[in-house]
């Protein structure tokens, strides 16, 4: 399985875990929906595939008509399915308490408010913070008199922390909006404070966007991001980006095999704010680092798959009118930052060089997951150098492995360059699920 910030892989495969928690069961759901795909009955798919999105329809933090109306319609689509296991003899009944519950999610939404506030979750953790904690801060005698007092001073803390934050704003607030008014003419309108602020950070980058302050690998030539990071193309694909920014009859400076590149170990992307699945100030990471040898064990490579801005893809009508409109599938390299005398002032100063991917094909009608496969020219990868800014967002790709595949020794890199064919992952989190069901 292709890696993923955060994604869990089962060495040994799941047969041998011994102890099932919730936590195992997250794991396997990000990636059970593509294992399936080519590789059991069309019901089958379609019966795993709803009773997934009703896990994460059940999971938003925020409901309205239209996630209820899906998490029904989900439930619907898992019982019209579901005899398919017993005419194969998997199982002999779904007189299950847990799928009877199922039908009553829809109702307690309704009268008691999203999940996720009535769950076990919540307490558990409050356990931790309320109750473990205090009693650690006592002595063990007389702790519950000790635990009560250490809490309400820890409350009063929080208090006076959040005063202190809230007294900070206004006191800056004050002062953008005295100097904006000593500098204010007649002619200009005064913009709210949001619309003010600066909108690239001190590296040359949009506030979204943000690179390690030290390049991971500095001054990296030619022949290591041939051979260590596979950019085969490099000085080509860097040649054609500077001849578009510079037509004839200008004469720019070209690389050359001499040049030596700043190189940067991950890309991290703040992401917008999304209430209905408790996403706030999130961050994701899109890594492109080598093998890196060890005196004990190696830090393996990862190069992750990322989704990019693409004018040619604006008119492919089948991510018309969804949150991939526009967007194409691609593998970051190289993470680098332009030399000044190859730069000028046409040309941003990060880049990233990138292995690209066929435009995204219709979704299939059983797991409504996008297909896509490896871009060619040549007999090598088409390969290009694009702005890093272009990056909107990672994304997780499954391989389509089908009912004749055998064990392979690749690792979950490698099989990202010996695979053919693969399926766009929506299920790898939550907020992305959200947005390719066209929800806002």
């Amino acid at each position: 399985m292709p890696g993923y910030p955060g994604l869990r892989h089962f060495k040994n495969g799941i047969s041998h875990v011994s102890q099932w928690t919730g936590r195992e069961h997250k794991d396997m759901q990000r990636v059970f929906v593509g294992l399936l795909v080519g590789a059991v009955q069309p019901a089958v798919l379609r019966t795993a595939r709803a009773a997934i999105d009703f896990i994460y329809y059940s999971q938003l933090h925020v409901h309205t008509s239209t996630t209820l109306d899906a998490l029904q319609d989900a439930l619907k689509i898992f019982h019209e399915n579901k005899d398919i296991f017993i005419r194969e003899g998997v199982r002999e009944h779904f007189n299950i308490p847990k799928l009877h519950q199922m039908l009553h999610y829809c109702e307690a939404i309704k009268s008691r408010g999203a999940a996720d506030g009535y769950n076990t979750e919540s307490p558990e953790r409050l356990h931790i913070d309320f109750a473990k904690e205090a009693y650690r801060a006592s002595n063990g005698r007389d702790y519950e008199e000790q635990m009560v007092k250490w809490l309400g001073r820890q409350e009063a803390v929080a208090r006076f922390r959040a005063y202190l934050d809230w007294s900070l704003r206004r006191d800056a607030e004050s002062d953008v909006d005295s100097d904006s008014d000593a500098n204010t003419d007649s002619d200009v309108i005064n913009e709210p404070l949001a619309a003010t602020s600066p909108a690239a950070t001190t590296a040359g980058l949009p506030f979204t966007h943000h690179l390690p302050v030290q390049p991971g690998f500095p001054l990296t030539n030619i022949d290591t991001l041939t051979t260590r990071f596979f950019a085969v193309n490099f000085i080509s694909a860097l040649t054609k980006v500077i001849r578009r920014a510079y037509p004839a009859p200008a004469q720019p400076l070209l690389p050359n095999a001499t040049d030596k590149f700043n190189v940067y170990k991950r890309l991290s992307i703040h992401l917008p704010n999304l209430a209905a699945v408790g996403r706030f100030k999130a961050t994701q990471r899109a890594r492109a680092t080598p093998l890196i040898p060890g005196r004990k064990k190696d830090s393996p490579a990862n190069f992750d798959t990322v989704l990019i801005r693409s004018g040619s893809e604006l008119g492919n009508q089948v991510t018309r009118g969804t949150c991939l409109k526009g967007l194409r599938v691609a593998q970051v390299r190289v993470i680098f930052a332009l030399p000044d005398h190859l730069r000028g002032r046409e040309l941003p100063k990060y880049h990233a060089y990138v292995e690209w991917f066929n435009p995204l094909r219709a979704p299939d009608p059983d797991s409504l997951l996008h297909s896509v496969t490896r871009s060619y020219q040549h007999g090598q990868p088409f390969a290009e150098i694009v702005p890093l800014t272009d990056i909107v967002s990672t994304c997780h790709l499954t391989p389509k492995f089908g009912t004749n595949w055998h064990p392979a020794p690749w690792t979950n890199v490698e099989i990202l360059d010996n695979w053919k064919s693969f399926t766009l992952n929506k299920y790898i989190n939550l907020g992305t699920f959200y947005e390719h069901q066209g929800f806002k």
